[in-house]
């Protein structure tokens, strides 16, 4: 049997899920190492390249870093010729097309596609080494090339040269080396397929499959792999669709990273297939080396870091998993507690209440511990207190609050009848009635808050004497309202005629002094504008004796101009004359040009005269009299300045002199706010619960209680009043 507080309680569920099985990737703890008969690219250094490059006549290189490629350069021997070929992208290096240049004489250089691995040959395929890494990744092996191999790079290399590039390095007449257009190809185009001696190049093609039934396929790329016992393929989101056919089909997947490109591994046969953009590259080792790969990869493949499963039960999963659908791999879980949260449950079936449904774990969770609370059933949200409650409640809210509200009036009234007593005190009139009033209405208000109606005999005539209370002191406020206001207005036009009369008298005195300002001021004006009438006649004046002198000097200027060029005239005439109109130039050209000027000095002289009405003389000319004019001017504006508002004024004070008396309205005693203690509430006719407290929602009741032992007592008092028997809410514990 329960006893105590009613409060929550909590419970829990366990689901075992070992035997759960999913579409996975499984990480291995431990994995064995990647060792391949190859070097590391991290240990292939300058002195690598210098030995390769050794008794060499030439070299032909593909690809590289720009280390490696400087490499290369500076183990060029004289005698030597190099060729590289490199990504068009190479041309906006300018550190590297700057040292190709200086190298120039030693390697011939071009750029076209971005190629799938790099390598280098020397002697048309002699010897040579081969970089090779995952699609898109930084090299990591570097690959000695027997000699079919070598030559097969050295063909594909004679390839892309002739026929696959965009750009060849080319010095310009001045010596520039810059990446221009390329020469054109001396040799036939090969197609878009190039047998190798130990391979082929293709362009825009898919390579041939050479091993469908291949022991090992290394697909870092996540593509379509093709059939293999074994294929290596990166786990991700997209892989499991082919992962699964690979396993449906009875092959392994499963994925270390060997840093290698996509290749096909059997016991006879070894094929590479470099693939980037349009370029397909497909390299086949001799069966040697094709053992020797079989027997590494299996080892890897012993322990790889990555296993595929197409079905697997979690509790053989020991590392981080991979499964489908979901975004990445994740660790198993022991154990994942799934809070259900809050189970709600009637007081009757409390013991026996579980959640309906439970949701589903985490995918990778062993075992699903589901937690719950039980909630005992109570009070619902929103529910309000019952109805009869809530009456006498509101009787007595209302009681008090009229009560508090009519008393602060009272202390209201008071506190503002000392702040105006003082001052209005010989303007008030029937204040001892109202002093008389308000000490009545203070007693009365204090019996009636001394006991609250739901505790008193009398309830309901104690509301009807607080209401009849209120409306007293409403009339005793508009009362000392009106009062105050008609002080307010007799001592208020008592002040204004006051200060009118001494306006008045103000204005007077100072218009008088105002206007012998003025008569001043004008008489300084009067000055002013016949010096400026002076001045302007003295420029008028000036300027017509300038042009009068002008004139006569142009008048004179184009007199001479015209003799002149009668005299020239003639002599050119007379030359011509004498020379029957084959006079020497040399003789003429003295003549026509001084005529040209004189006939463009006479010309201007006429404009001149034909202008002289609207020319005016330089300011150098008028100094005296612009002067005289400028200060005669600012005398005459500065006491125009000085006058108009000596006028205003006088104007203003004119008006102010004149004015008669008007009583303006004095300040309005703020508006009385209405006395409202609200409709009295209606007096509940039912009793109140003994034990608990009702409340109402919905049109339901509800009984609330604090105990389990009260739930008991209290159902008799929940069947009177028609409720349902619940808790309080744990936020009212």
């Amino acid at each position: 049997m329960l006893t105590g507080p009613i409060q929550p309680s909590p419970r829990e569920r366990r689901v075992d899920r070992s035997d759960v099985a999913y579409t996975l990737w499984e990480q291995a703890a431990r994995s064995n190492p990647v060792e391949l008969p190859w070097r590391k690219m991290a240990s292939f250094d300058a002195g690598d390249v210098r030995d390769l490059l050794s008794g060499a006549r030439s070299v032909v290189a593909a690809g590289l870093s720009v280390e490696q490629l400087g490499h290369v350069v500076s183990n060029l021997k004289p005698g030597m010729r190099g060729y590289w070929v490199g990504p068009v992208a190479a041309e906006s290096d300018r550190s590297l097309v700057q040292a190709l240049g200086r190298a120039s004489d030693r390697i011939a250089a071009r750029l076209g596609y971005e190629l799938p691995a790099d390598w280098i040959v020397v002697d048309g395929g002699r010897a040579g080494a081969l970089f090779v890494g995952p699609p898109g990744e930084p090299r990591r092996w570097v690959i000695p090339l027997e000699p079919d191999l070598a030559r097969s790079l050295f063909e594909a290399s004679r390839v892309l040269w002739w026929r696959h590039t965009r750009r060849e390095g080319l010095p310009d007449a001045g010596g520039t080396f810059a990446f221009r257009p390329p020469l054109q190809s001396p040799f036939p185009d090969p197609g878009t397929a190039t047998p190798l001696p130990a391979g082929r190049l293709l362009f825009d093609q898919a390579l041939p499959d050479l091993a469908p039934d291949a022991d090992f396929r290394v697909t870092p790329d996540g593509g379509s792999p093709g059939r293999a016992a074994v294929v290596l393929m990166p786990p991700s989101g997209a892989s499991f669709s082919i992962a699964k056919q690979v396993a449906a089909s009875g092959g392994r997947v499963v994925w270390t990273d060997c840093g290698l490109p996509r290749l096909t591994v059997s016991r006879q046969r070894l094929v590479m297939d470099l693939v980037s953009g349009p370029i397909g590259l497909q390299l086949e080792w001799d069966v040697g080396v094709a053992v020797d790969l079989f027997h590494r990869l299996g080892k890897i493949c012993d322990a790889p870091a990555w296993s595929f499963h197409g079905k697997r039960r979690l509790r053989d999963v020991s590392g981080p998993a991979w499964i489908e659908g979901a975004s990445g791999p994740a660790p198993v879980s022991a154990e994942e507690r799934i809070d259900l949260g809050d189970v709600q449950s009637s007081l009757a079936e409390f013991e026996t209440t579980a959640p309906a449904t439970l949701p589903p774990p985490a995918p990778l969770s062993r075992v699903a511990l589901y937690a719950w609370q039980t909630v005992p059933a109570t009070v619902p949200q929103g529910a309000a207190k019952a109805q009869i409650i809530r009456q006498w409640t509101a009787v007595d809210e209302w009681t008090r609050r009229g009560v508090s509200v009519l008393q602060a009036r009272l202390s209201t009234m008071e506190g503002e009848e000392r702040g105006f007593m003082g001052r209005l005190k010989g303007w008030l009139r029937g204040q001892d009635d109202v002093q008389r009033e308000r000490e009545r209405l203070r007693d009365a208000l204090a019996e009636i808050g001394e006991q609250p109606p739901s505790q008193r005999g009398d309830a309901q005539e104690t509301v009807a004497r607080l209401v009849d209370e209120a409306g007293k002191l409403q009339k005793l406020l508009l009362r000392a309202h009106h009062e105050h206001q008609a002080a307010e207005d007799r001592a208020e036009e008592a002040e204004q005629r006051r200060a009118f009369e001494a306006r008045v008298a103000l204005a007077a005195a100072e218009l008088a002094s105002k206007r012998q300002a003025l008569v001043a001021i004008e008489a300084q004006e009067a000055g002013a504008e016949a010096a400026c009438h002076d001045a302007e006649a003295a420029v008028v004046n000036r300027t017509q004796a300038l042009r009068a002198a002008r004139s006569a000097m142009t008048a004179e200027e184009r007199d001479q101009a015209e003799t002149r060029l009668s005299e020239l005239r003639a002599l050119l005439q007379a030359l011509d004359s004498t020379h029957k109109g084959n006079a020497p130039k040399e003789e003429r050209k003295p003549l026509t040009t001084e005529i040209a000027r004189l006939e463009q000095q006479l010309a201007a002289a006429k404009r001149a005269l034909a202008t002289l009405d609207k020319w005016s003389p330089p300011m150098t000319d008028l100094v005296a009299e612009s002067a005289a004019l400028s200060k005669a001017r600012a005398e005459r504006e500065a006491l125009r300045k000085a006058r108009a508002p000596l006028s205003s004024e006088i104007t203003r004070l004119e008006r102010a002199a004149s004015e008669e008396f008007q009583l303006r309205a004095g300040a309005r005693l703020p508006a009385m706010d209405p006395l409202d203690v609200g409709a009295a509430p209606q007096v509940p006719g039912e009793a109140p619960p003994e034990l608990g407290e009702l409340f109402e929602h919905q049109g339901r009741r509800y009984l609330a209680v604090r105990t389990w032992e009260q739930v008991r007592r209290a159902e008799r008092v929940a069947g009177r009043l028609r409720a349902e028997l619940v808790a309080f809410p744990l936020s009212t514990k």
